[in-house]
């Protein structure tokens, strides 16, 4: 299994890491929403797990396709998903959100993070797909190899001295 690096922001993070949950899109995948608007279909069958999202296929979970069947009734005629709860359950990923580099991970995590706190993970897994957003990837079957560390020390073993 080959070796990833995921920053943890919010307590959200944390909670799913000890609960080996799925990280999220935050949006149901446009071909859903298209799919929706055109047919209001209500059959699984009609939508793919496999979707395309700037540019990249990208896997979304069975359980976000179960969610966006749930909830799609309640916004029709195309009006915007207003619901955190709705939009983060409709767009989970088949995965974990993470990064192939401890540098690139460590600088998207200083960045987006600021001063608040803040710690990274180590993870080996299995590749899913790319993630849209950014230049991470989403993994499955993962486990915790290492952390969760401070920054000074992830960057001490990760990058400063490369292969921990």
């Amino acid at each position: 299994m080959a070796t990833f690096y995921r920053v943890l922001y919010s307590a959200e993070h944390y909670q799913a890491l000890h609960e080996k949950r799925n990280s999220s899109h935050h949006r149901p995948p446009w071909a859903w929403t298209s799919t929706w608007a055109a047919t209001h279909s209500l059959k699984p069958d009609d939508y793919r797990l496999w979707c395309e999202e700037a540019l990249k296929m990208v896997k979304f979970s069975e359980n976000a396709l179960k969610a966006f069947l749930r909830y799609a009734p309640s916004y029709p005629d195309g009006q915007p998903w207003t619901s955190n709860e709705h939009l983060t359950e409709a767009g989970e990923l088949d995965g974990v959100c993470v990064f192939l580099d401890p540098a690139q991970c460590f600088l998207w995590g200083e960045a987006e993070t600021g001063q608040g706190r803040h710690e990274y993970v180590v993870l080996t897994g299995s590749y899913v797909c790319d993630v849209p957003e950014n230049s991470g990837v989403v993994i499955q079957q993962w486990v915790l190899k290492d952390g969760p560390l401070p920054p000074a020390a992830f960057k001490t073993k990760y990058i400063d001295t490369p292969g921990g």
